[in-house]
């Protein structure tokens, strides 16, 4: 029902931190050589960038799924199926703001990318 926790473990997706917070967190890796080992050991395919093996076989499976799945054809039929929802569904909504709110502002849930400029 709700997305999974954004940290376990005193950790968190470094995706969800701000700008200014990920350059941070990258100084300090990059100058604290335990925190540089603790990353890695959380993340080993770090250690070795761009290392992918099969990569040009990687690349062009990509390549077909995106060709294949985001077509004109494909968006058209979504948006015309979300338009005709909208027309003929009656929408009525009973919300408790309080629940809302709180559920909005739960720190296991809530990401500073919302409030990036």
């Amino acid at each position: 029902m709700f997305p999974s926790k954004k940290t376990k473990d005193e950790t968190i997706d470094f995706g969800l931190l701000g700008e200014t917070f990920q350059r941070t967190v990258i100084k300090q890796v990059l100058t604290n050589r335990p925190w540089f080992k603790k990353l890695i050991e959380l993340n080993p395919f770090l250690a070795f960038p761009g290392d992918v093996s099969g990569k040009h076989a990687l690349i062009a499976h990509n390549r077909k799924i995106i060709e294949n799945t985001y077509t004109t054809t494909r968006y058209r039929n979504t948006l015309l199926d979300i338009y005709e929802k909208v027309v003929k569904i009656p929408v009525r909504h009973r919300i408790d703001k309080r629940l809302l709110l709180g559920m909005f502002l739960d720190l296991e849930r809530f990401s500073l990318l919302k409030w990036c400029d």
